[in-house]
């Protein structure tokens, strides 16, 4: 076994005290450990020397030791000796690489890493680690620790079995030459790589520590695609309240088993899909319809489960953004600077999206007219409404009258539309100079 550079005596052993993690100790020769010990009780019996007095004529006067600027309070910080840098933290990853190489050839646990490849989301993957006493004594486990990604542990000794449980833990005996195994479970959640890790220490002093190691990727039990992409939802754009879309998504099965699949009892408003198996391929299922129209304004997501004969659902999102019949450009007016002698104009359109939507203005008015931030009367302002193509589209323009005091200038334009389509507010900020 390799040195600690620098270190001219002694052995490295180490100890796992966390998941991944190690911790380093000098193992060194009785007569260098007895000097150790000796120094120290040196150091505790001149405990209280660290204050002596002044040798003059005064009051005794107490002279601190430590040294100018220290503190008191000493604050130790660690590190990860695989981390650090040049030879020093070549020497600890070389250190490691033993160890788990020591862990894959000692007799009581084998293999001490398993594989389990992929697994359906929803389900548990199982990891059994075969285990004999090979100490020809009577031994123990003493403690065992895992991560939270294994979700259930059973021990088989001689065949009876024991739930291993994280909390308040008990020794386990293993009587001479006894066999068996180790179940581990893992639960599959999502789509990801899961990997678990178990440590057993052991009464055993040639094999005080075993690491075991398990890991899965969950999957998802059915592939689901569009357009020839492996997703499960489809943004259909923006569309119109009079607008409808067609979609579609191919779902198969990772097995490539047939299975079966089963519409929901209801759909949300809007949707309308249809479930077919190809007539081929029986491990292809087919969801097909369309969106809208008649859908309401705004954001448009929803989701639908499809149940299987394995007991997984099938999930599937759509998602779109339908446009209101009429938008009103801009939102937000900024006059920005108003000469005081010219004022100043500005202009509000109103359009349609959609050749079959119309609009039609009951009024339109000027709402909260301040300067600075006093109520102004808006005599002198104007609104004129300029009808470009009847119900399609209209231009709004606002003249701010001249003369009028320097400052921030503040209102509103509300418009009032006919036929149930509301009242919209356009804010308008500048200042007169």
């Amino acid at each position: 076994m390799g040195r600690f550079p620098g270190a001219k005596l002694g052995k490295l052993a180490q100890e796992v005290v966390g998941l991944g993690e190690y911790t380093r100790a000098m193992i060194v020769p009785r007569s260098y450990l007895l000097s150790f010990l000796f120094s120290i009780l040196l150091l505790l019996s001149s405990c209280g020397k660290g204050q002596r007095k002044t040798e003059d004529s005064g009051p005794s006067k107490v002279v601190p030791t430590s040294p100018e600027g220290q503190g008191e309070n000493r604050v130790i910080e660690g590190v990860v000796l695989e981390n650090l840098p040049g030879r020093e933290g070549e020497f600890f990853r070389n250190e490691k690489k033993k160890q788990e190489a020591k862990w894959a050839k000692q007799g009581w646990f084998q293999p001490v890493s398993l594989d389990l490849g992929e697994t359906s989301i929803g389900k548990t993957a199982h990891g059994t680690f075969k285990f004999r006493n090979p100490t020809g004594k009577a031994q123990s486990i003493q403690q065992v620790s895992s991560s939270c990604v294994c979700q259930k542990l059973i021990l088989n000794v001689n065949g009876k079995l024991i739930p291993i449980r994280k909390e308040k833990f008990k020794p386990i005996p293993i009587p001479p030459d006894a066999e068996g195994s180790l179940t581990i479970d893992v639960a599959v959640t999502d789509v990801s790589k899961k990997i678990g890790e178990v440590l057993i220490r052991l009464s055993d002093p040639d094999v005080p520590v075993v690491r075991l190691r398990i890991q899965t990727v969950g999957v998802d039990e059915f592939e689901v695609s569009h357009d020839g992409k492996a997703e499960r939802s489809y943004w259909l754009g923006t569309l119109t309240v009079h607008q409808s879309r067609p979609l579609r998504f191919d779902v198969r099965s990772r097995d490539r088993k047939p299975f079966q699949m089963k519409m929901p009892d209801e759909l949300p408003k809007g949707l309308s899909l249809k479930l077919r198996q190809d007539a081929k391929d029986k491990a292809h299922w087919i969801i097909e319809g369309t969106v809208g129209p008649g859908l309401p304004t705004g954001p448009f997501s929803k989701t639908v489960e499809f149940e299987t004969d394995r007991g997984a659902r099938v999930t599937v999102g759509v998602d779109a953004m339908v446009a209101p019949k009429f938008v009103v450009e801009p939102g937000y007016l900024p006059l920005v600077m108003i000469p005081k002698k010219k004022g100043k104009s500005a202009k509000v359109t109103i359009r349609s999206l959609d050749a079959q939507d119309s609009f039609e203005i009951e009024k339109v008015s000027l709402e909260n007219l301040k300067l600075r931030r006093k109520a102004l009367d808006p005599k002198g302002f104007e609104l004129k409404t300029e009808v470009r193509k009847p119900g399609h589209e209209v231009i709004l323009t606002l003249s701010v009258p001249a003369d009028l005091e320097p400052g921030p200038l503040e209102g509103g334009i509300k418009i009032y539309f006919k036929h149930g389509d509301g009242v919209r507010l356009i804010r308008f900020v500048g200042f007169v100079r």
